[in-house]
């Protein structure tokens, strides 16, 4: 931990001089425009905080790197927005435990919840958890949700299929085999979902 943690230390400072109003940004949700000089170097200290917040919790992180450095107020803001980010990866913790026990019963999971949640809704899915090894009915929902979140996502902005399964993979976790899976899924439900969306959409407005 103590090499990343330092190379991630010396990313920050080089963040730091661009002296950005950090207050300002903060309001803004971090939504920071493509043309701005320091947005490669805020990607890349942004994936490493990730990384870490993976592995270790939020109150760990902030520890280490405060002994490794005080000198950045803006840090810990961001370092909770970093792990506010992580909602998607701690929703599918179950679905990667399910992976890692048996691939093929993950696999199947992925597949069912395309067909009876995700595209099309079967009342009587969630009774399966026990079926797939899911502690709780509400452990099932929690990951059914994050897929679901994540593909209407994918779907809303277009996504290619190779872009779908290439942020899969960070934010879910999952082996490559399973975000290989989810993004073929994604992109044969493409237009069937979208139509979903823009219905979705319409009647909300109405």
């Amino acid at each position: 931990m103590d090499v990343v943690m330092e190379d991630l230390v010396h990313k920050i400072g080089q963040l730091d001089e661009y002296q950005i109003n950090w207050e300002k940004l903060e309001k803004t949700g971090y939504n920071i425009g493509y043309g701005e000089p320091y947005l490669t170097i805020w990607g890349e200290v942004i994936a490493e905080i990730r990384t870490l917040l993976k592995k270790h919790t939020l109150e760990e992180c902030c520890e280490r790197l405060n002994e490794l450095t005080d000198r950045y107020v803006w840090l810990n803001a961001v370092l909770k927005y970093a792990d506010a980010s992580l909602v998607y990866y701690r929703g599918l913790a179950a679905l990667r435990e399910l992976d890692e026990r048996g691939r093929n019963l993950a696999a199947g999971f992925i597949i069912q919840a395309f067909d009876n949640y995700i595209v099309k809704v079967n009342t009587e899915f969630s009774e399966s958890w026990e079926q797939f090894g899911m502690k709780s009915e509400n452990e099932m929902f929690q990951v059914l949700r994050a897929l679901n979140s994540l593909a209407e996502f994918y779907v809303a902005y277009s996504y290619a299929k190779v872009s779908v399964k290439k942020d899969f993979e960070e934010e879910s976790g999952l082996s490559e085999e399973l975000c290989e899976i989810y993004s073929g899924l994604v992109d044969k439900n493409y237009m069937e979902m979208k139509m979903n969306l823009i219905f979705n959409k319409l009647s909300a407005s109405e």
